[in-house]
């Protein structure tokens, strides 16, 4: 793993307006706030948007959280956003070309895209590295591959 360079991102954060689309979990966000971004988080999950809220709560900065499906138009002003980062969860849609129209209406000119790419092959071993699956990995058309929790609640 490397990490993303520094120049990739905007010059200066502060004030930064940022968008993570599918990215609730407290996991990014916390990191531009810190930075003095105003973020915003979109996530279809309520688990997801509850665990950004509590790492927000605790970390003392504010973020807004919209529940949505990133695969549908967005319901943001053009323009709104001059970051967008997206990380691998577009490997969850079967087709990523309404998401990337969608960022561009939303992003400001001159914005910033930054967006991971997954090919599935994270998908065929197991955490011991014995191959469990072939290629594709679609859990939308077999809702076997769907991991769960003890409970049976997906944990996607």
């Amino acid at each position: 793993m490397r990490a993303v360079p520094r120049d990739w991102f905007l010059p200066d954060m502060r004030g930064a307006r940022v968008l993570g689309p599918s990215s609730g979990g407290g996991q990014q966000m916390p990191l531009f706030a810190a930075m003095g971004a105003v973020c915003t988080v979109l996530d279809y999950s309520e688990r997801q948007i509850a665990s950004e809220r509590m790492v927000a709560e605790r970390e003392g900065y504010e973020i807004r959280c919209v529940r949505a499906d990133m695969t549908r138009p967005l319901l943001f002003e053009d323009g709104e956003f001059d970051l967008i980062f997206h990380l691998v969860s577009n490997c969850y849609a079967e087709d990523v070309l309404p998401i990337w129209r969608e960022c561009f209406c939303v992003l400001a000119p001159g914005g910033r895209l930054l967006v991971g790419l997954d090919n599935g092959f994270n998908y065929v071993v197991d955490d011991e590295e014995r191959v469990v699956r072939g290629l594709p990995f679609n859990p939308l058309r077999d809702p076997s591959l769907i991991p769960e929790d003890e409970l049976g609640i997906p944990t996607f």
